[in-house]
């Protein structure tokens, strides 16, 4: 009838294939591209409701978005995987890592039941994913490792191994840790639900399960999948900054000194140790003048990043070039410890930074030992001089930042050769033992002045010892900083020092 039908109006239905059906496509007004009414007559009086019912179909198919066809059906091959065409972009902004929206990702489909399977195929195919399929737990395990999925849909249910060894030993390897999953199963007890969340999964769908539920849990989980992504590298550019600047500011770090660097007769060592990436602690050596050798070490209120451009500001604040450390009298003369300090107590108000700093500035006179110097609520500097004595330079004033409202005093010291002044910052005697108590000055001073260290790196090396000892392991809850100075006499002592020894 249908042949009667088609060629009666000028079509023709082609022989069907031998097992695989056929499609009919008839010619003419009630094909697919009919004749215009104007050369057809009465022919489309003839059709009648049959012609208009199906250009109606296909007004209406016009203007509904065409659904995706499902993705090919796999029951047999447990690690084959069904994609999608072109689902991951290739462009996307200069120095960051791609991460696809959330409509473009990959699931790995785990059941031992075909039904299942081809179920959540279709389902979830329609929606643009792309989709792996496996039908056993090692097979699941074996192409998890290789292909990264976006997400895990698994049964619990399955011989060999259950969803619960599966999802466990997905946490357990690195490469894999990462991929949120979700449970399918018959099993609804909270029993259940309650081991498949600690053993690792992410959600719990009860079968049977709803299209729309199934679509909505796996929409959530890999927007909360991308959501993680984006953090973790957010984290990570900010580590990279983080470590760009911390290596900015230890390059603001002096160089070391070694014999005949152009300052005769003094050896300097020093010790820095953020706690954070960047730190509030810095401090600075500059030859001044032929004979003036100036040394600052100072500690800006709190951690991390805005203690740290703190230190950079005021560390460029007394660098050689910025004119601080000099006073014009005609011509340009070494500033006194206190004026400098009080520069800075009016350059670096409290209310403009929201910080405030300690310091100590001091200034030796290489030639002649003479130490000029001045504290700013600071610890103090310890003398050490050349038979083991101890003192300490007391002389200083209040925290920077105040505004010149309490002046600064200056303290003078003269050395002998072999003396010792040893600086550090308050992260190093409030360091703390497992048990809370502080390193201590007592301890400090007492490293300081039992027996004497041939050099100044036998001194860093005993001292840190000691402190790694009395740590055990904790962490620093501050910044540790520390420098020593040696004065050896001048340049008559560096060039009796020089003479070769027999």
């Amino acid at each position: 009838m249908t042949c009667n039908i088609s060629s009666g109006r000028g079509g023709r239905i082609p022989d069907a294939a031998p097992r695989t059906g056929s499609r009919a496509r008839a010619g003419g007004p009630c094909g697919r591209n009919p004749t215009p009414p104007s050369d057809q007559g009465d022919s489309l009086r003839t059709c009648g409701r049959p012609y208009a019912v199906r250009a109606a179909r296909t007004n209406e198919s016009r203007q509904r978005p065409k659904r995706p066809e499902p993705p090919e059906r796999t029951t047999r091959n447990p690690t084959a995987t069904v994609s999608s065409p072109a689902l991951r972009p290739h462009d996307h902004a200069p120095g960051l890592v791609e991460i696809p929206p959330a409509s473009q990702a990959t699931i790995l489909i785990v059941d031992d039941a075909p039904i299942n399977r081809r179920l959540l195929q279709g389902i979830l195919g329609r929606e643009g994913y792309e989709l792996l399929v496996a039908d056993s737990g090692a097979a699941a395990l074996e192409l998890a490792r290789e292909r990264r999925p976006d997400l895990v849909l698994l049964d619990v249910l399955m011989p060999e191994l259950d969803g619960y060894e599966v999802c466990t030993a997905l946490k357990q390897h690195p490469s894999t840790a990462h991929i949120p999953i979700v449970f399918l199963s018959a099993l609804d007890s909270a029993t259940d639900r309650v081991r498949g969340l600690e053993c690792g999964g992410a959600d719990y769908v009860t079968k049977p399960f709803d299209r729309a539920e199934v679509v909505a849990r796996v929409r959530t989980q890999l927007e909360l999948q991308r959501a993680n992504r984006q953090l973790r590298q957010r984290q990570q550019e900010m580590e990279a900054e983080l470590r760009a600047a911390a290596e900015i500011q230890r390059s603001l770090l002096p160089d070391p000194l070694p014999p005949g660097a152009g300052i005769q007769g003094v050896q300097v060592l020093w010790h820095y140790a953020p706690c954070e990436s960047l730190g509030g602690d810095m401090l600075g050596v500059q030859q001044l003048t032929p004979r003036d050798l100036a040394i600052h070490l100072f500690d800006v209120s709190g951690h991390g990043v805005p203690s740290s451009l703190v230190a950079i500001s005021v560390t460029q604040f007394l660098s050689r070039g910025a004119g601080t450390l000099f006073e014009d009298r005609g011509e340009l003369h070494t500033r006194s410890p206190a004026a400098v300090i009080t520069e800075l107590d009016r350059h670096y108000p409290i209310d403009r930074f929201s910080k405030h700093l300690t310091m100590v500035y001091l200034v030796l006179d290489t030639e002649a030992g003479t130490v000029r110097y001045s504290a700013a609520a600071h610890p103090f500097p310890v003398l050490v001089r050349a038979d083991g004595r101890l003192d300490t330079l007391c002389e200083g004033g209040t925290v920077i930042g105040l505004g010149g409202l309490l002046p600064f005093d200056e303290g003078v010291v003269r050395l002998e050769p072999g003396d010792r002044i040893f600086l550090y910052t308050d992260g190093l005697v409030e360091a703390e033992s497992p048990a809370g108590e502080h390193f201590g000055e007592a301890r400090l001073h007492s490293l300081l002045g039992e027996g004497r260290d041939p050099d100044l790196e036998s001194l860093r090396r005993r001292l840190l010892a000691a402190l790694a000892e009395h740590c055990a392991g904790r962490a620093a809850d501050d910044d540790v900083t520390f420098l020593a100075l040696q004065w050896d006499g001048g340049a008559a002592r560096s060039a009796s020092d020089a003479e070769p020894t027999p």
